[in-house]
This record gives C-alpha cells, structure tokens and sequence, in this order.
C-alpha cells in the first residue's frame, strides 16, 4: 500500500469510538448508531501472529481492511502490542473482564503456550474487575480490583526486569509490592 502525507478516512463508517496502532496492525471500536449499547472490535492489518483475527477470515494472512474482530458486542476500550492486542469488555453490571490475542511467544497474552488464541486473563486472585491496562512489546501490565485493592498485575517477558518483580519471565499476572 503506498504511503499517504494527509490522513486517509478508514472505510465508510462514521461511528468509531476507539483506536489503538501496534506494530504493524490497527484496532479500533466501532459504535453502531443502530444500538448505542453494542461496541465492536475491528482490526486491519499484518496477521502473522493472528492480531487481527477476523469472524469471517479466521486465517493469518494480512487483512488489508477494516474487519470485525469475533462476535461479542460488550468491548469498553481496546489497546495494541507490538504484534498483539488486547480488549476489556463488560462482561456484566459490576464485572469487566481482559481478552488478549496475536503473539505469545513471550506469554504477553497469558496462555502458557505459543498459541495465538484469543485469551481471557484472569487476575491473580480469580475473575475481577479490570481497568487500566497497556501493553509492551514482550510483556503487559493492568490494574485489577481485587478484595477492595487496587492492584497492579504484570506478565510476560521482563529482560530486563520490566514486570518490576525481579524476575526475567513471569507467566501468570502477578502482583506487584513494593
């Protein structure tokens, strides 16, 4: 695709509500005004590492426009890696709930394989609320409310020691103390 020196408007849509740009792939969340309660992922993009799985296109192969990202309807906000990507969603009334997918090779998406499926990350003491999050390009970090706490998890790759527990890997969100 050749390069642009002025913004190009992506598709025909006028109802985006989030975006989010990893390495070499784009996310964002589109806001139907058919049902202002549904929000959308779409992603477009490099799919090598499945970063920008599609419902109708599951292959990793490049998707070279905007396409919706599985079927659930419930995303809040949506945030992209170095060649991964990761979503909250609001699973219910009091709980959100943190998906990743793309590139595992540094467990940055949390599924203890190199797998790239989408992963649905528990905090370190369950299912809890999730808020803030942000991704690196080897490891990821999020705040999750656990008994009343405000905790800050991290997992993934950490050379050199990015996950701020000492460690150089650590495969399951871990809270930090300091």
């Amino acid at each position: 695709m050749p390069e642009s020196a002025v913004p190009l408007r992506v598709g025909n849509d006028s109802d985006w509500f989030d975006v989010t740009v990893g390495n070499n792939h784009t996310c964002g969340i589109r806001q139907p005004s058919t049902s202002p309660l549904e929000r959308i992922v779409i992603c477009w993009g490099e799919n090598s590492s499945n970063q920008t799985p599609a419902v109708a296109d599951p292959a990793t192969e490049t998707k070279a426009t905007p396409r919706q990202v599985g079927t659930d309807s419930d995303w809040l906000s949506v945030k992209a890696g170095l060649n991964n990507t990761c979503g909250l969603r609001q699973v219910s009334a009091t709980t959100s709930s943190l998906f990743c997918w793309g590139d595992n090779s540094t467990n940055q998406i949390r599924n203890r394989t190199a797998q790239t499926s989408t992963v649905r990350i528990p905090s370190s003491k369950g299912e809890k609320e999730w808020g803030s999050y942000s991704l690196g390009r080897y490891h990821t970090c999020a705040i999750a409310t656990e008994e009343g706490e405000e905790n800050l998890l991290c997992w993934g790759r950490a050379a050199p020691f990015q996950l701020g527990n000492g460690d150089a890997w650590q495969f399951t969100p871990r809270r930090l103390v300091f």
